[in-house]
């Protein structure tokens, strides 16, 4: 009998079909050991050695022992981990944990990239040991996160209150979305003039673009006042054009290869909307395994791999189907090779790929969730389109003169003759141009009409702010962190309170503005981007066997305590003067440049002679009065930049909140737009009113800025009854939550997403929301009951992971190990609502 120890329950469960009776399979549910909270990382005074301190979690004892106990029965022991750094450390964990007991030879490491029968088998041909260089590497990484975590929050803590912990490389990701932030902030626009000409040649339509003026080169911004805007429209009126010269050419678009982990991660969320850590999570499922047909069947390889090779095995089969399918003008000549440009890819580890290209993704839609079903069709299109021939488009460039020759035009027509990969996978990559259909038969010197010339007035937009997919291509560029920690990297400034999501948009909050001022001033050198990626560089030297890894933490941690230290010793007003002597000139610069502290210029407070600066509470940054208490004004920093001095254009009304509509006819109150922690709401009433006044969130379909009393009157009136549900005398409810507008029946909640507005919906649009939310697959047990005081029903559901909870409304709630989940009644739920209360 033979073991094989792999990380995953789901993993174990797929594997343990290959291999039959002559071995068990166990997993150990990832890292069950990691360093000590206290002392984990011991530098000795002279900076001479490092001794790392190690803790094992209960599950993981529990398996350990497991093990030892059955030692003796087993010839070997084969260690199955994922085939990177951390399934690497987890192989080493093992052996270190049971070395002393389980003779050190029985030991077998052993990897594969997709979890098939084939490559399963094969991988015991090819047995080694533990690779002390990838541990190596391992525990240098895990020993700088810790020394840079655990004494970098504490001072986090003593001189920036409210402030979470700190992290090595999450910091200087948030340095990033602050610099970009900054560039926002700091924009301002410029004004020009777009013109747009449109007109025809030999009867079809054709739009052009003007590209030069009275000799001069007309570029986006040429055309800064309206007089040359106007001068530019007249030549175009009072002109007569014709084709001077047509250039044609072939362009020959080549595939892009297959996905590693972060062309994957920013594909999924340009393309699909898919976080980086939502991609993972969806690719980790894939490549565990689905059950389809009643057998787990694992769909793609493994998804943390910064290769974009794909084995001679894959390419044969892939070329192959490509034949069968498509035929072989499809086919090039011979198989496309493609080779990472990062001096430190893994090119041993292959591309993401599915495990069987012949599994189609439409083929197996009906065993994945909608996610599942996107992510694979997406891999799989990549995979075949990589070793296909390339998209073939011809392309005519016009050049439009006109008989004074003051003014030319051009248009870019094309038409594609071959799809080649397109015809697999036809997404508008980034690099892509868009160009009109190609027009038939056009020669030089055919008339082009102008028909009607389009002056608009527009200004320069701001930066965009980063999404996962820039931030990871960012990330990428800098050589900060590797593919296998962008996901981690980003959800953990995001967990932090750092960094908000708004739809794909990152945006820094005023804890993680201030925070990043603090770690920039007295941490620089740990922040530049330079450090960092050596830091890395470092790191994959170890790995190479080329550095040696306790020089690294010992360099590291001398230099860093050296600052911890020196930093602690500061008084806290002088951190809280260096943070306003950074976002000063930032924040309170006005139109024009000038930089304005004065209270009475910002707030409705003329008497007061108070200066604005940057406090420092439990909730992050804030803007106060220096004459507190006489003078309480406070605001957030994000309110302050984006609704008090957001450098509106000069002419512009800047518009400031609470922002009041009129009085609502029925309560005789006031209604006003509001800006909370969690942004707009409408509120009915004053906070000084006898009762508690009314609020309901602004939907993001309405504009804060321009929101009317008639909208607003009917928005505060919410929830409202639709009527009773079809054979029921239950009612349908239209309503705004923390998740947007939403109906519900009984304790079914639909969301109406972008498809209705709240205020317009009827009994039938909401009655079909319901009916399908309804009849969508649920891992509900049972009714347990209704709540006797809220009159509410309590649900049970069972996770994926076989754990019980319940669900009251839109609301989880675990249920403690006291409690038996399966046979949970409506007393039990009583009795854990009020002891959570």
């Amino acid at each position: 009998m033979n073991l094989l120890v792999v990380e995953s329950p789901a993993k174990a469960k797929t594997i343990n079909k290959y291999l039959g009776n002559d071995f068990e399979v166990i997993a150990t549910v990832g890292h069950f050991r990691d360093l000590a909270k206290k002392d984990g990382v011991k530098v000795t005074e002279d900076y001479s050695d490092v001794e790392l301190n190690w803790e094992t979690t209960t599950a993981g004892m529990k398996m350990l022992d497991s093990i030892e106990k059955k030692a003796e029965g087993y010839e070997k022991i084969y260690l199955a981990t994922d085939p990177d750094r951390e399934g690497e450390a987890i192989t080493w964990h093992l052996v270190k944990s049971l070395e002393k007991k389980i003779d050190k030879n029985k030991f077998e490491r052993i990897t594969f990239n997709e979890i098939t029968k084939n490559a399963v088998i094969n991988s015991f041909k090819e047995s080694r040991k533990v690779d002390d260089n990838l541990v190596s590497a391992y525990l240098a990484r895990r020993s700088l996160d810790y020394l840079a975590g655990y004494s970098l929050s504490p001072v986090l803590w003593r001189k920036m209150p409210g402030s979470r912990s700190a992290g090595r490389v999450q910091s200087v990701a948030v340095r990033l979305i602050y610099e970009k932030e900054i560039e926002i902030e700091q924009f301002e626009p410029e004004k020009f003039y777009k013109i747009n000409v449109h007109g025809e040649i030999n009867g079809a339509k054709l739009d052009t673009s003007i590209t030069s003026l009275d000799g001069q080169k007309v570029d986006k911004l040429f055309f800064k006042n309206e007089s040359l805007a106007e001068k530019a429209k007249n030549y175009l009126n009072n002109n007569k054009f014709f084709i001077r010269k047509i250039d044609e050419k072939t362009i020959s678009r080549k595939p892009k290869a297959p996905f590693n982990t972060s062309t994957l991660q920013q594909t999924a969320n340009s393309q699909l909307n898919f976080s980086a850590s939502q991609t993972m999570t969806i690719a980790q499922g894939l490549y565990m395994g689905i059950d389809i047909n009643k057998e787990t069947i694992a769909l793609i390889t493994y998804m943390r791999t910064d290769s974009i090779t794909l084995s001679k095995d894959s390419i044969d089969t892939i070329r192959k189907n490509i034949s069968e399918q498509y035929g072989d003008k499809y086919l090039p000549d011979k198989p496309i090779e493609y080779k990472s440009r990062k001096k430190n890819a893994q090119e041993a580890h292959e591309a993401i790929r599915p495990t069987d290209i012949s599994i189609k993704p439409e083929s197996i839609k009906d065993y994945l969730s909608e996610e599942q079903f996107k992510l694979y069709d997406l891999i799989w299109k990549r995979t075949l389109a990589s070793q296909m021939t390339s998209a073939e488009t011809n392309q005519n460039t016009l050049q439009i003169d006109c008989e004074e020759k003051n003014i030319t035009l051009k248009a870019t027509l094309g038409k594609l003759i071959f799809d080649g990969y397109k015809k697999v996978y036809n997404l508008q990559e980034d690099d892509e141009e868009q160009i009109i259909s190609l027009l038939e038969n056009i020669k030089e010197n055919d008339k082009y009409i102008v028909s009607e010339v389009e002056t608009l007035e527009s200004y320069t937009s701001p930066p965009s702010r980063y999404t996962d997919a820039s931030l990871v291509k960012k990330l990428e560029e800098l050589e900060i962190g590797r593919p296998s920690t962008y996901a981690s990297i980003i959800q953990t400034i995001v967990n932090r309170g750092y960094v908000l999501k708004s739809g794909k948009s990152f945006i820094l909050n005023d804890r993680g503005r201030v925070v990043n001022v603090f770690l920039c001033n007295y941490f620089k050198k740990f922040l530049e981007y330079k450090f960092t990626a050596d830091l890395e560089n470092q790191l994959d030297d170890v790995a190479a066997d080329k550095a040696e890894w306790k020089n690294i933490v010992l360099n590291f941690w001398k230099d860093f305590e050296f600052f911890i230290n020196e930093v602690m010793g500061k008084p806290n007003r002088e951190v809280i003067d260096v943070i306003n002597e950074e976002l000063s000139p930032v924040i309170f610069k006005k139109i024009g440049g000038d930089i304005d502290i004065k209270c009475s210029s910002w707030a409705n407070t003329e008497n007061c002679e108070g200066n604005l600066g940057v406090k420092v509470g439990k909730m992050g940054g804030f803007i106060g009065c220096s004459n507190y208490p006489e003078c309480k004004f406070t605001i957030s920093i994000g309110a302050f930049v984006k609704e008090v001095n957001p450098k509106n254009r000069e002419g512009d009304e800047i518009i400031t909140f609470p922002r009041t509509l009129g009085i609502d006819a029925d309560s005789k109150k006031e209604i006003a737009v509001h800006l909370g922690p969690y942004g707009y709401y409408l509120q009915l009433g004053k906070e000084t009113d006898e009762d508690k006044p009314k609020r309901v969130t602004l939907p993001k379909s309405y504009d804060q800025n321009t929101i009317g009393m008639n909208i607003a009157s009917q928005l505060i009136k919410l929830p409202i009854t639709l009527g009773n549900f079809p054979n029921s005398e239950d009612p349908v409810i239209a309503n705004i939550g923390a998740y947007g507008p939403y109906v519900k029946y009984q304790d079914i909640f639909a969301s109406l997403g972008r498809k209705y507005d709240v205020l317009e919906i009827d009994l039938d649009q909401a009655v079909e929301l319901i009916t399908i939310k309804k009849n969508k697959p649920t891992n509900k047990v049972r009714e347990i009951g209704v709540l006797k005081r809220r009159k509410q029903r309590a649900n049970l559901y069972k996770g994926k992971s076989g754990k019980f909870y319940f669900k009251i409304g839109i609301m989880n709630y675990k249920i403690p190990p006291e409690y038996d989940g399966e046979n949970l009644t409506i007393e039990d739920v009583e009795k854990i609502l009020k002891a959570n209360r």
